[in-house]
Formats: structure tokens, sequence, C-alpha cells
């Protein structure tokens, strides 16, 4: 121990006698550390981390699979079969897969809140505790028993003050009195989108319907249950139904997974491809201090050679040598979680708002102690080649007291394999945050298929016990439509129930004449619903056909238009205007005439294939949704016509909220934050690895070339042209430069692949991408290596002889 102490000492005033190469390496690590410790932050919180759940290993989402849909929610009577039929489960419940809009009235301006409507023994599946009152009981889903309304922290002190006297008290929502009988802690937050919780009752379950997938559906293993038991049980029950359904169910089987897994499944990929990066980063700051300290490892040998002459062993030495190293690690790895601090922050406000448990991110012990341990491991990667080369001193060398400016003819080989090593990770990082941003461009050269610009959106949702049916409905809504229409500054309004790029509601179509058969791959299509203004608003060509009308409504016709890619699909070879299609999935079927076709838009996430749509008049299908958004088009800023707009919904209904209000540009913008979060990270790291890539190679031919001071000055006095020089330096310093690069290449091809689900029209070994990596790395490199070998030529021969 007192040894220790001793070495721990004589390590600080070394670094403190040297504050340059301590500032530089300090720095260096700080920024490898630091950018470890704050991606690491955001993976362990949202990948590493247990569900804040009791017991939550043994927690499983449920899904259905069919011969032509991937994994989608379960429908009611699958739920009602597999809850009362799979035994390997405690307890199963629903909840369903969308949020139920509701107007919350009563207070001092309503409020819109996302309910998640939940079945019987939901909260004892999650093993969830409230914070205040109580969960729901078995009597709340009764059919006809007082409704009843569990809060979630955010709405109890934002809304209610977090006065826990709220428990027991009414409020109104959507127009119906509702109990609160509880609330639940903020780190409860499934389904994501929830901010209060409702009950589920039987009926709503639609306990008969195989059609529509509805539901999202949670289990809870029993003890000593494997989860490859229950899904042995549910392959078992989906041949089960199969049978029982006549072949309406047919393909039917099930996804049995974690829902931990689940639930940061899509997120998984990119958050590893971050740690990868930055992992890459810390190694180019690794070997820039390794090169550093070998330099100072050179300069030190005649100290290190008179040790050993007085009896130090090699152990000694090293294990001195390494303890200055773990002290430089401490130092820079205590300055990069301070940078991790400041980076955590800003990832948060960075992060797209899907990243589930983003709230979690924090520098908590089990991040400090990575942090703690990266410091180390850097300590070794940097220090223990550095440590075990000076310890081995040639005493009869260095003791010469002509030693100065050979000292290191025979250790350059370890020049060239830094400078190979750093190129090489270099361009790995710059590979990748060039396929990104390829991929992110070609994202955002997505064709539409509508005009963005100048259109300000917000969603309202009226209450159906204020105005039942869609008379009432569409009523409300065209008072409101007439309202905004005539505000100054407003050239078109128009409804939708889903906005372009976030998704819409999808079902099964037959044609007219070609009734589906079981077994064959079912006609599936995006349905929206809209107002006759609609098609004029987005600038979305009428390619055939007319567009909805004023005699559109409840009681004719129905009539839809179709997408280009819907009639295609549903009438190859023959006009689709004037045929019927028939929705199956939504209640009742539905017989509609085909009226138009419409130009194709972008109704899903950009990145994806565009799907069939199916458009109704709103005024017909107001029974079928829950809510909807207007679209205002107009060239006042979204800040200036907010409130004129909440005037004229309240004016219209003072307790009607409005709901994200947002241009469409935001909603755009919101769409691609995911690719825009992984895209803007990785080539911060990627540019980091660069400038210390570039330092690291400054670093070395500065080191180099003033080790051959002597030889440049007698190449020089003996005749040799500064330009000859320079190419000779210049040219050394390159290969292995070039070493690095053709190693660096082969190694981004591999990465380019562990990318490829991050990509988008972007092939992972794209050789535009990679020339232009490899000419800017090139380029720098090459600057790198020019500037001292440019600065030795100009110095006079006699100069650099006397200095010798």
């Amino acid at each position: 121990m007192e040894t220790l102490w001793q070495d721990l000492k004589y390590g600080a005033r070394q670094l403190l006698r040297n504050p340059g190469f301590t500032f530089v390496a300090v720095l260096t690590l700080a920024l490898g550390i630091g950018a470890n410790t704050a991606i690491f932050s955001v993976v362990h919180a949202v990948l590493l981390r247990p569900l804040p759940y009791a017991d939550p290993a043994r927690l499983v989402q449920i899904e259905e699979t069919h011969h032509d849909l991937g994994r989608v929610n379960l429908t009611g009577a699958t739920f009602l079969d597999v809850q009362e039929r799979v035994r390997s489960f405690s307890r199963i419940a629903a909840y369903r897969s969308f949020p139920t809009p509701y107007s919350l009235s009563g207070q001092e301006r309503p409020h819109s809140l996302q309910g998640g409507q939940v079945s019987a023994g939901y909260f004892d599946v999650m093993g969830a505790q409230p914070s205040h009152g109580r969960l729901f009981l078995e009597e709340d889903f009764a059919e006809g028993a007082p409704d009843t309304v569990i809060l979630g922290e955010g709405v109890w002190r934002s809304v209610f003050g977090g006065d826990p006297r709220v428990i027991g008290e009414s409020v109104r929502l959507n127009d119906t009195l509702f109990r609160i009988v509880g609330v639940l802690p903020g780190n409860f937050q499934h389904p994501a989108f929830a901010e209060i919780w409702t009950p589920l009752r039987r009926a709503g379950l639609f306990p008969e319907n195989r059609r529509s997938h509805l539901f999202g559906v949670v289990g809870r293993l029993r003890p000593g249950v494997a989860l490859e038991e229950a899904r042995s049980e549910l392959r078992l029950l989906a041949q089960q139904i199969d049978a029982e359904s006549g072949s309406l169910d047919a393909g039917l089987g099930f996804v049995a997974s974690t829902l931990h897994g689940r639930i940061v499944e899509r997120v998984r990929p990119a958050l590893w491809v971050l740690m990868g990066a930055v992992g890459l980063l810390l190694l180019v700051a690794c070997v820039n201090v390794a090169s550093l300290a070998m330099a100072r490892g050179l300069s030190r040998e005649r100290e290190l050679g008179i040790r050993t002459a007085l009896g130090a062993t090699r152990a000694r030495i090293t294990s001195q040598l390494l303890v200055e190293n773990v002290l430089l690690a401490l130092l820079g790895g205590t300055v990069g979680v301070l940078l991790a601090s400041w980076s955590v922050q800003a990832l948060v406000v960075l992060a797209p708002p899907q990243l589930p448990r983003l709230q979690s991110v924090a520098l908590n012990g089990s991040v400090l102690f990575f942090a703690l341990t990266v410091s180390l491991g850097a300590a070794l990667l940097f220090g223990m080649g550095p440590a075990l080369k000076a310890a081995r001193p040639a005493l009869l060398h260095v003791l010469q007291e002509g030693a100065r400016g050979t000292a290191g003819g025979r250790r350059r080989y370890w020049r060239p394999a830094l400078v190979t090593c750093e190129v090489a990770m270099s361009l790995v990082l710059l590979a990748g945050a060039a396929l990104l941003g390829r991929s992110m461009i070609e994202l955002l050269r997505v064709n539409l298929g509508f005009e963005p610009a100048n259109l300000v959106t917000f969603g309202v949702s009226p209450s159906r016990a204020r105005y039942p049916g869609n008379e009432a409905q569409a009523a409300y809504f065209g008072q409101i439509l007439e309202r905004i229409g005539a505000l100054p500054g407003v050239e078109a309004v128009a409804l939708t129930n889903a906005l372009p790029a976030l998704g819409a509601p999808a079902t099964t179509f037959e044609p007219e004449g070609k009734p589906w058969v079981p077994g064959e791959q079912e006609l599936i299509a995006d349905v929206l619903a809209v107002s006759p203004a609609y098609f004029h608003l987005m600038r979305i060509p009428l390619l055939r056909g007319r567009p909805f009308g004023v005699g559109d409504v409840e009681g004719a016709q129905v009539v839809v238009v179709l997408s280009e890619t819907a009639a295609r699909a549903f009438f190859p070879d023959e006009d689709p205007i004037g045929k019927r299609l028939t929705m199956r999935d939504w209640n009742d079927p539905v017989v509609a005439e085909v009226v138009g076709i419409a130009a194709d838009v972008q109704q899903r996430s950009l990145d994806q294939p565009i799907f069939p749509a199916v458009y109704f008049s709103h005024a017909q299908f107001l029974d079928r949704i829950f809510g909807l958004n207007f679209l205002v088009r107009t060239p006042l800023l979204r800040s200036s016509i907010a409130s004129a707009l909440a005037e004229q919904v309240w004016m219209v209904d003072k307790d009607q909220p409005l709901a994200n209000l947002r241009t469409m540009e935001d909603v755009l913008s919101a769409s691609v934050a995911q690719e825009r979060f992984n895209t803007i990270l990785l080539s911060l790291f990627a540019a980091l690895g660069l400038l210390l890539a570039a330092v690291g190679i400054y670093g070395i031919m500065s080191f180099s070339v003033s080790e051959r001071r002597r030889e440049i000055g007698i190449r020089m006095a003996l005749g040799a042209r500064p330009t000859e020089v320079l190419r000779l330096i210049v040219g050394q310093g390159m290969l292995p430069v070039g070493a690095g690069i053709g190693i660096g290449v082969v190694a981004a091809l591999g990465a380019g692949h562990l990318l490829s689900g991050l990509l988008f029209r972007v092939a992972p070994s794209d050789t535009a991408v990679l020339a232009g990596v490899v000419g800017l790395l090139a380029g720098v490199a090459l600057l790198a290596c020019y500037v001292p070998a440019r600065r030795a030529t100009q110095v006079d021969p006699m100069t650099a002889l006397r200095y010798e």
C-alpha cells in the first residue's frame, strides 16, 4: 500500500510537471469517455434497466400473425379465447391499442387528454400500485356501473395541482361524469400514450368480432412457467381456433414476446449502433493518448535508464507508469462525466418522443460505475504498451552523451501502426455517418403526394353524449369549418381522421364481384374519413371522377374515393368508377360506391412503400371514428393564428379543447425524429473521430519530423531541394494512412451491413459514399502530414545541424 501511495504521489507530480501533455491527454480522454457515458445512460435506461413493474421478467406481450399479415393486435374474440383457455399465464388482460381522446371540462379551461382503456385485471397483470387511492375493482367493469377513472401523475399534478383530495371527486370527461378513484405514479407508462385510464368493458371488446385487430394483450406468466411453454400452448390454441372458426381465422398464429423486448424492439438496433460508434471514438482517443505517451516515454528514456541502472526492476517501473496512466484516465473520466451530465440533458431534448422510457435517462450509480470501468479500461488500452516499452530502456544507448536525436530511431515502428489504427477507425465512423446522412436525405426526398407548406393542424374530439349521432356531429364540425374558413388569412380548411406520414387505421375490403376466399391474401387498405375540401386543400390531384360533395351525408349512398394504388389493387385492368366495395371489419359491413380516384399520398411513415388508401366522406363515417383533425391552409404563422383558431372552436363549444396544434412541417419532422436523432449523433461522433485522427496524425508527424531534424539538415546541406524533402516526408507519412484507409474500407463494408436495417434507399456498400469518405479522410490526413513537413523544410540546414 505504501508503494502504491508513493506511485500516486510521484505520478501526480509528473503530470503537474507536464501541463501541456496532461491537458491534451485529459481532454482527449474526456471526449471519448464522456460520449460513452452519455450514450450508455440512454442504453441503460431504455435497453438494460428492467421495467418498473413487479417481477417484469414474467410480463409477456401477445400478438396475432396471419398468412398475409405481420404481427398485429388481437381481435376481441381472439383475446377472450386466449384469456379463457391459456393456462400458462396467471392472468391476461387487454387494452385498446390506440388512445381514446377525452375532453376534460369544468376546469378553468378545457383539456385534451389521451385515455387508455383497459380490461379487468390489467393492473394485476402489470403489477401496478397506485400512489394515491385505489385501482379498478371488478365491479367497475360491470355494464351500467358508474364510470371511474385513474389519473396519471402528470395529469394529477398539471391539472389538479397534485391535490390528494381529488380522490373520490367527479370530473366531466366527454360530457360524462367519471369518479376519480386513484393516481398512478409517474414511472407507470403503459400503454405509452395513456395520460388517464378508464375501464374497457366486455361490450367494448366486441366479443364476436374476429376481424378488427384493436387490442393489445399482456399476460403474466405463472411462477415456474417458461416463455417457451406459453408459446407452445398458444400454438395449440391457434390450431384449435383455426378449426373452430370455419377458416375465418385461416393461418392464425400467435407471437409471445417479453414486454420489455417488445417495447424496445424498434429502437434497440439504433442504440447499439450508437454505442458501437462511441466505442470506436474512445478507441481513437486511446490511440491518440497512446501516441502522446509513447513520445513522452522516449523523452524520459534517460530518466528511466538511470533508474534501471540504479536497480529498479522492469515490474517496478511498469507499475509506476501504469499508476500515472490510471491517474490520467481518472482525470479524463471525471471531466468526461461532467461533459456527459450536460450531454444527457441535450440528448433528452434531442431524442424522439417515441423513444421509450426517456424520462428515466440519468447519470445514476450504474452509469457512473460504467464510466469508472471505461476509464480504467482506457488506462490499460493507451498505457500498457507505452509502459512496457519504456520499462525496457537500452542502458548503454540512453546513457551515452550523444543519445539525443537518435533515441527513437529504433522504435519508430509504433508510429505508423498507431496512424493506421486511427485512420481505419475514423473511416468506419465517417462511413456510418455518411450512410445515415445519405439515407436521411433520401427520406426527406420522398414524394409526399401533397403540399405541406402553410398547413396548420389540430385535433377535436366532440363528446358523443353532447353530440349523439352522425347528424349532430356533422353539424358541430360544419359550424367550426364555416367559422375558421371565414377568418382573415385562411385560404381553405378541411377535415381528416388521420394525418399523412403518421399512419391510418387499416381494414380489409372486397371489391364487387371478387368475394374473399379463405386462404387467399386479403385486400387491405388504409381508411380515411375526409371532408369535401380535403383534396383541394392538400393539393392532391384528382385523377378521375369527382371529390366528395355536400350531398355525401348520412342517409345518402355511401361513396368512396380510391387512391391510385388502391384502384390498381382492387380493380386491375378495369375502370373502378361506379364499382362497389365492401368493408367488413368494422361493426356492420359497409357497401360503398367508387366515385373518384386520387393521386397517392404517403400516409404511412416515410420509409414505407405507398399503401392503398380508401377515402370516405366524413359525414358518412363519423360513427366509426374518434374525433377529427382540422387542416387549415394559411400563410400566417402558427403563433399568429393559434388563438384565433381556438376562439372559433370555443365559440361553438367552450368546453371543447384543441389537441396537438402544430404545423404540417412539425408533423413531418416528428415522423422522422428517430432517423434524425441517429444521424445527428453518429455524425457528431464521426466528426470528433476525424478531429482526433487529424490531431493524432499531426502530433505523430510533428514528433517524427523533430527527431529527423538532423537528417533533414544533412539532406538539404547536400543539395536536396525543399520540395524533394517535403515529398519524401509527406509520402512516408501517407503510407500508414493508405494502409489505414484500406483496412477501414473493408471494416466499413462490414459495418454498413450492420446498419442496413437503419438505411432507406441506400446500399450498405454505396460506392459514392465510400469514395467521398475516403477522399475526405485522405485530404485531412494529407494536410496533417503536410503542415509539420512544410515547417521542417523551412529551417536553415546549418541551424538544424548546430541543434544536433
